[in-house]
């Protein structure tokens, strides 16, 4: 803001405050109206209100419209400087069109909605433009960064575009004061100035944003034959953000693995070649046969070049043997005897006890779970292998909100996440991105 003379009193009437009420500007303080400087001052109270409320709830939109509207009533102050003891009833149309336009600004500041945010950056842009500057006096039309986050970089580089008319002139090079402590220009032109400043001079918080308000002094002449030095100052708020976005990040991962179980099976349970099994003989000088089908258990199959049968005895070969039938869900066996009799009496019979073992095979599925802490900064960009559809991320933000992405759903302003299939983008936004 511009530095002025003492003003004559001001309007103290509470229905005349500004934005508290919307009211007329020549609604008080007497024939003249409320003063132009004191007007200006109100506002930028209002503003500063607006930060202060709003650094805690981490709404970037909101204090980069702030922002941009401090930047927009820095330049009025500039533009009307030789108007700012004036009542507002004493300054031309023109001048007092823009202070209400200012004035609605700052509502649309105050309400915070996304709609109205955006009408405020625009329009203070837009003011901005339209201001008369044609007094050489000094005006901000930019500056960067509006956002910073902590870094690895000892300095921080802070740009400011606008017109500095005697930024040349020996007594008037602009000055840029943080935290109490006066820099000078490391670029100056009259179109643009840069300065160097400590990054430590912009202290984080790990759970909020922070604002810190820079003054940016640029002194010009007034004058055409008795010359007199104006300080022009201006309000420059940059926001400090945490040094993540989020406390913490994880990425969960289901990993799903086919493969083949298999058993081995002996029919009748417990038969070998020491004993046990089907038994048929022909004894009765009678030729026999025994079919046995025993079938593969529930949710197996039989592999069929597995089947292998077994005798537990066979005393007559020439008279006895045995066939095999198989499929993926049961193996038949048949044994066959034959009668070798002399006179009614059994000489070399078939006589045989036997026994089937296979294999029994299924599919099986196992899944395991891995989870990876991810840490990200402001503007970093991962890209992780995931199992197509079987992930999920939970990340708690720096102001401790908890959030849950998966294929979904992954909508947020602080972080991006992006289903590619069989991979998972994960993004924040860069600090340039925030501003607007």
């Amino acid at each position: 803001m511009v530095a002025r003379l003492p003003r004559r009193a001001t309007c103290m009437l509470a229905v005349c405050s500004l934005l508290s009420v919307q009211v007329p500007l020549s609604g008080c303080g007497g024939p003249s109206g409320l003063i132009v400087g004191d007007l200006l001052q109100n506002l930028t109270g209002d503003v500063n209100s607006v930060v202060a409320n709003t650094g805690a709830q981490a709404q970037a939109a909101t204090l980069s419209t702030a922002g941009a509207v401090q930047d927009a009533i820095s330049n009025a102050e500039s533009a009307f400087a030789t108007d700012l003891n004036k009542g507002i009833n004493e300054v031309n149309d023109s001048e007092r069109r823009s202070i209400e336009q200012l004035q609605t600004l700052v509502n649309d500041l105050q309400r915070g909605i996304a709609a109205d945010l955006k009408t405020a950056i625009s329009g203070a842009q837009q003011l901005i433009n339209t201001l008369p500057f044609t007094n050489k006096n000094p005006q901000v039309t930019s500056y960067s960064p509006q956002f910073a986050a902590p870094g690895s970089n000892a300095q921080l580089e802070i740009r400011i575009e606008g017109n500095f008319v005697y930024a040349f002139q020996r007594g008037l090079t602009p000055t840029l004061k943080v935290a109490g402590v006066t820099y000078r220009p490391n670029l100056s032109t009259t179109q643009e100035l840069g300065y160097s400043v400590p990054s430590a001079v912009f202290s984080a918080s790990a759970s909020t944003f922070t604002s810190v308000s820079m003054e940016l002094d640029t002194p010009y002449e007034s004058g055409l034959i008795f010359k007199s030095i104006h300080p022009g100052t201006f309000r420059l708020l940059v926001t400090v953000l945490p040094p993540s976005p989020v406390r913490s990040l994880t990425l969960t991962n289901t990993t799903s693995q086919t493969g083949t179980a298999t058993k081995m099976v002996t029919a009748p349970p417990g038969a070998s070649t020491s004993g046990g099994g089907w038994h048929e003989d022909s004894f009765d000088c009678n030729d026999h046969s025994l079919t046995e089908s025993p079938a593969a258990d529930q949710g197996w199959a039989i592999v069929p070049s597995s089947v292998q049968i077994g005798y537990s005895e066979n005393k007559n070969p020439n008279s006895a043997n045995v066939a095999e039938a198989t499929s993926l869900s049961r193996v038949t066996v048949t044994a066959n005897t034959k009668a070798a009799c002399f006179l009614g009496i059994s000489d070399g019979s078939g006589d045989i006890t036997f026994f089937v073992t296979f294999t029994e095979q299924m599919p099986t599925q196992t899944t395991s779970q891995t989870s990876t802490p991810l840490k990200v900064g402001w503007g970093d960009q991962l890209v992780e292998p995931v199992s197509r559809g079987q992930w999920r991320i939970a990340a708690e933000l720096f102001n401790g909100q908890q959030l849950q992405f998966d294929s979904s759903n992954n909508a947020n302003a602080y972080v991006s996440v992006i289903d590619q299939g069989t991979t998972v983008q994960i993004s924040t936004p860069s600090t340039a991105s925030l501003a607007p």
